[in-house]
């Protein structure tokens, strides 16, 4: 299959080879020859996970892959109905930060995955989705992703003067505080916790694993 797909554009060749064989085949038509054909140099890569189409972005392009899809004429992403964020330490690339988008044109749904190593920020898309606010906020809370040019970023659930980032696969199932109320000062306080941590080991294999 992609073998017969023209190349009117440089890097298309390079995308092709990184597909999954399902994906190939998808990017015979649709919503993946479209963005492949426009901007082959700035998409990874792409999977196709049952029907659902996974594009695979680095934040550099994050915002013109974006973009792209929400305006461009024949696609239409115009909703992000949710960002997902997906936790991988033994990845180099650690993090997957899931785009959950919505073309009601096209009555299709895409995912744009986000790929970041620790520690790195990824741009805001808020002037693009106004929902992602939130969501930035909460991946910000909860796995230590920095957001570039948010508006207002700040913990969502967790407490002020909270430490880490919860639902981080390496941050501790008994956290590293524990806040209680203190009879004799009358006030709540945050003390060490001095419970042991139960040491964990993860298994990665799994049927689901799509990048």
């Amino acid at each position: 299959m992609a073998s017969s797909v023209q190349t009117p554009v440089a890097g298309f060749e390079r995308l092709l080879s990184k597909l999954s064989p399902k994906a190939a085949q998808e990017l015979g038509s649709g919503p993946g020859l479209t963005l492949a054909y426009a901007l082959p140099t700035a998409v990874e890569g792409m999977v196709l996970q049952d029907t659902h189409l996974q594009v695979h972005v680095r934040p550099k392009n994050l915002r013109q892959v974006l973009r792209y899809l929400r305006d461009e004429e024949s696609l239409q992403y115009t909703t992000l109905t949710a960002m997902n964020v997906v936790d991988r330490p033994t990845a180099e690339l650690r993090f997957g930060v899931v785009y959950q988008l919505l073309s009601y044109t096209l009555e299709h749904r895409l995912q744009v995955i986000c790929l970041v190593y620790d520690h790195e920020s990824i741009p805001s898309v808020v002037d693009l989705y106004p929902s992602a606010q939130w969501s930035e906020c909460e991946n910000w809370d909860m796995f230590g992703i920095h957001t570039l040019n948010h508006p207002n970023l700040y913990r969502l659930l967790t407490d002020y003067g909270f430490e880490g980032h919860p639902l981080r696969k390496d941050y501790p199932l008994s956290g590293f505080t524990e806040v209680r109320y203190d009879e004799d000062l009358q006030q709540v306080v945050s003390t060490p916790v001095e419970l042991a941590q139960e040491y964990r080991v993860f298994d990665y294999a799994s049927p689901w694993k799509t990048f």
